[in-house]
Order: C-alpha cells, then sequence, then structure tokens
C-alpha cells in the first residue's frame, strides 16, 4: 500500500547522529563500534489485518480518559510532552547550569538518534497505517504522513524513559508511566497497530540502554556523572493532560476523523474538566463553591425542577459541582434555588439573569454527562 501522498522527511534515516554510528553497509553501530542488534520484529513476522481488528475495536470502546491521553501525547511533535518533563526535573533537583546543559543535550541527541534509526526502519518496511488497511475508518486524531511501523512516539518515548531514568533513578517509575501512555496513547488516536508501539517501546528502551552505558564510562578526573538518588518527588504529570506549554495548533487533516463536532465537544469536556477540578479545590469564596450555568450544544440553558411533590418546589439554572468522574466525563451538580422565579417554557436570557441576586442552597444533586454541554459558565458568587 505504501506511504501516504507527501510522505514526511523520507531521507531523515540517513541523518546525521551523535551516539550511534554507522558502518560502510549502513549498519547501526553503538558508540563502540560494535554492531547493535536491535530487538525488533521484522513486520513480515506481525499479522496487522489481525492487528487491526484490535485498533478497530478500540476506536469503537474510547473511554474519555483514553481520549485525553491520545489527545495530550498526539499534540505536536513527539518531543513536546517530553521536553517540559526534562526542564521540571532539572528545576526540582536543583541541577546546577553546567549539569543541567549535559542533560538537556544527552537526552535530546539520543531521542535524534532514536527517531533517525526509527525512520530508517520506517522507510525500509514501508509498513501501511491502519486507516490504509480499512480506508473507511476514522481515527480520533489525523493519520501522520509517514509508514507506520515502528511508532515514533513509543520509541522516543523507551530511550527518554531510560535515560532520563539514568540521571533521576528515583523517578523511573513515573518515567515508565509517562512512556506507556505516550505509547498506547497513539493506539488509542488509532494511527497505529499494537506492535507498533509494543515493538517502539523496546526498541528505545535498548537504544537507550546502549548511550546509558556509554555515558557510564566518561570520565573526567572522576565520573562526570553523579545520578541523584534522593527522591523530590518532580511533579512531571500534566494536570489534567493539559500542554505545559499550550499552543494552537492549526487544522490541517488529510485522512478520515471522527466527525468535527464529536471533536469540539471532547475539547470541551477536557477543558471543562479542568475547570470543574479548580472549583473542587482552590477556587472557593466564603467557603461556597463556585455557582455555575450550562448551555447545550445550541446555545440553550440547561434547567432542571428541584423538589418535585413538595409545597417548595422549585426551576432553576444554577448549580454548583459536588464531585466529577473524569473517567465517565460524568459530574454530580447540586440545585441552586434562586431567588426569583422563572417560566423556563419561555426560556432563560440574559435579562432574566441577571436580575438574579442571591442564590440558595439546596439538599438536591443531580448527575449530568459533560459531553451534552458545549459551555459551563462560572459566576460571581
Amino acid at each position: 500500500m505504501g506511504p501516504p501522498d507527501e510522505p514526511v522527511t523520507p531521507l531523515a534515516g540517513s541523518w546525521p547522529t551523535f551516539y550511534i554510528k554507522r558502518d560502510k553497509d549502513g549498519n547501526f553501530l553503538d558508540p563502540d563500534g560494535q554492531k547493535m542488534h536491535l530487538p525488533i520484529t521484522h513486520p513480515n513476522h506481525i499479522d496487522f489485518e489481525k492487528e487491526l481488528t484490535i485498533v478497530q475495536r478500540t476506536l469503537k470502546r474510547l473511554t474519555s480518559h483514553q481520549e485525553q491521553i491520545a489527545v495530550y501525547y498526539g499534540t505536536g511533535v513527539p518531543t513536546k510532552q517530553w521536553t517540559p518533563v526534562i526542564d521540571r526535573l532539572i528545576d526540582t533537583y536543583d541541577v546546577t547550569p553546567t549539569y543541567a546543559v549535559r542533560i538537556l543535550a544527552i537526552v535530546q541527541a539520543a531521542i535524534n538518534d532514536t527517531m533517525v534509526i526509527v525512520w530508517d526502519l520506517k522507510y525500509r518496511w514501508d509498513v501501511a497505517r491502519p486507516d490504509q488497511y480499512d480506508q473507511k475508518m476514522k481515527t480520533l486524531l489525523c493519520t501522520p504522513r509517514f509508514p507506520t511501523y515502528p511508532s515514533g512516539h513509543a520509541t522516543m518515548s523507551g530511550c527518554s524513559q531510560v535515560v532520563l531514568s539514568y540521571f533521576f533513578p528515583r523517578e523511573a517509575p513515573k518515567l515508565k508511566k509517562i512512556a506507556d501512555d505516550d505509547a498506547v496513547g497513539r493506539l488509542y488516536a488509532g494511527v497505529h497497530f499494537p506492535s507498533d508501539n509494543d515493538k517502539g517501546l523496546r526498541l528505545g528502551k535498548y537504544i537507550g540502554s546502549v548511550i546509558v552505558n556509554h555515558l557510564k564510562r566518561q570520565r573526567s578526573l572522576y565520573s562526570v556523572d553523579h545520578p541523584f538518588r534522593n527522591f523530590k518527588d518532580g511533579d512531571i504529570f500534566p494536570d489534567n493532560y493539559q500542554q505545559f506549554i499550550p499552543y494552537d495548533f492549526p487544522e490541517a487533516c488529510r485522512s478520515l476523523v471522527i466527525d468535527k463536532k464529536r471533536a469540539v465537544q471532547t475539547k470541551t469536556r477536557d477543558y471543562n474538566a479542568s475547570c470543574l477540578k479548580d472549583v473542587l479545590s482552590r477556587y472557593r469564596m466564603n467557603h461556597d463553591k463556585v455557582p455555575l450555568l450550562l448551555q447545550n450544544n445550541d446555545g440553550e440553558y440547561f434547567h432542571v425542577t428541584g423538589a418535585i411533590g413538595e409545597d417548595d418546589c422549585f426551576q432553576t439554572f444554577f448549580f454548583s459541582v459536588e464531585t466529577v468522574d473524569q473517567d465517565r466525563a460524568c459530574a454530580t451538580l447540586s440545585l441552586l434555588c434562586p431567588n426569583v422565579d422563572f417560566d423556563v417554557a419561555c426560556g432563560a436570557n440574559s435579562s432574566s439573569l441577571c436580575n438574579i441576586d442571591k442564590l440558595y442552597r439546596t439538599k438536591y444533586c443531580i448527575e449530568v454527562d459533560l459531553d451534552c454541554f458545549c459551555t459551563i459558565q462560572y459566576l460571581h458568587p
């Protein structure tokens, strides 16, 4: 089936490297000049037709949490999520200027060498993407315009995990979590087969270990590196899968993706979930939770009836958040009773809402699906 039209950097597999070398036959060599035996299965021994069913099933059963992982790690280039991790670890462990430069240079050089190897394999084997096998399949994210095997995200994540764990060994379990999420996120996105990610992680860890073994032997008067053995618990996980360095990337997708309406709802839900988290934690005034209004996808304000069957039955457009289930994209809301009665048949408008000057807490709650709303508007308590 071949690579997509206008393939991305098809010659990158021949670009210069820092630690890994090549012999005259094109074989990759370790820093000592020994031939590397890359631990990766030849694609002829992988049943991609069978793995396609896994991709299709995964896309049909995606949870909101899996979508968050896919979107977070699939935003920008593969280094976008790892570079801030390096920087945060340097800050957390109070790394000296010269050692910080060394760590940054080594990790990025290792990633460079890893991606050169990945691109060599991608275009040598030229394995089709999932959406080339099933040309009617809609993926969560755009399918990249280069061959699928192995996954660049997975391979560079495996390498980054190993090299950073060398410098910050007590952070190793968290770094593994990031690498694993980055890799599996490509399956959740629908743009990679499971083997692309699994074999890629393994290959990346191997390349990282080859480079680390070389680093361990580097000396000045003494060993150059002194890994940080204390544990300072670096804050290296994204807050609710928001980018460390936000950027509004333009939408330019040539492949089939899940419809734009759902994509917008997904982005809205991710944003709102973050806001809800903030409401439940920091943003409280006079010990009251911030009141809010909800609007559906048609721009109409959401309303409910409280105390049904009782003398003090009321209708309201106002709520406060009690709990949030991010995996299910649901929230439990308390009903706030306004001091003005509404004719809900006429809906709510800015003038009627502006007549509210007091809200009363009640004992009534509802659970809502956040996918049903496009806007959450917070009010001053």
